[in-house]
């Protein structure tokens, strides 16, 4: 708020991805232009997570106010997600609009020039597979790729070489979590290939391209918009989804 107080410029137009307003940011904006119009962008499975956040017993950290009457003008939706436009249009009481799916692979380059990675996929034998946006959000998650992994090793263990499941480090080392005592370490089939199994912090897309060289392994359930996709194919990566 200090920047949008101290910012001397007129706000015609705010675009907020996700929920980026609020009563005291409309108040500060409407100071500085009584036309000013604010716009919501949602990217993401806003009827799931409400879903998940309402009812589930283990909700997940941090909560955002659903109710956002009279702070935005209207909201903009891809069309990915069409099908909750009147749930968004009922909690914020907006106009719901569909906009474009628009990628582009600079941001990607941009890393990688900076920092001399390599995007390009390399051909291999036995390739590492990574499971890359494994979020604490049931629409897209770290479990169904685990078991899907799980019935590679069972199979046909020696396809590749590594299977690093990133943004799992907390869940999988954290002493109040069961996933590596009741769920890896007592399965026959995990406990045989530990070495195989690796639960990593978050990591940029272009830092793992460079160094995995993987086999890119995804998952959504009703949450189609994923850049991920769009990354690993644009480079040549093998994508199993």
């Amino acid at each position: 708020l200090e920047e949008f107080v101290s910012n001397s410029q007129n706000i015609d137009l705010l675009i907020g991805a996700g929920i980026a307003s609020d009563a005291a940011l409309e108040r500060i904006c409407l100071k500085k232009n009584p036309n000013y119009k604010a716009v919501a962008l949602h990217y993401g499975n806003n009827l799931c997570t409400t879903i998940w956040d309402w009812i589930s017993d283990k909700k997940m950290k941090g909560t955002y106010n659903n109710s956002c009457h009279n702070v935005y003008n209207e909201s903009w939706i891809s069309e990915h997600y069409s099908f909750q436009s009147e749930y968004i249009e009922s909690i914020e009481g907006t106009e719901v609009k569909i906009m474009p799916y628009i990628w582009t692979p600079r941001f990607l380059e941009a890393d990688a020039s900076k920092n001399g990675f390599n995007l390009d996929y390399a051909p291999t034998k036995k390739p590492n597979i990574v499971v890359m946006e494994p979020n604490l959000n049931f629409t897209k998650n770290f479990v169904p790729p685990l078991f899907a992994i799980r019935h590679v090793l069972a199979t046909t263990p020696n396809i590749f070489e590594k299977a690093i499941l990133f943004d799992t480090f907390k869940i999988a080392s954290s002493e109040n979590k069961t996933l590596i005592k009741n769920q890896i370490l007592t399965d026959p089939v995990f406990a045989k290939h530990l070495d195989k199994l690796i639960f990593d912090p978050r990591e940029r897309t272009a830092a793992i391209f460079n160094r995995d060289n993987p086999l890119v392994l995804s998952h959504q359930h009703l949450n189609a918009l994923n850049y991920t996709y769009l990354e690993a194919l644009n480079y040549g990566y093998p994508l199993v989804h």
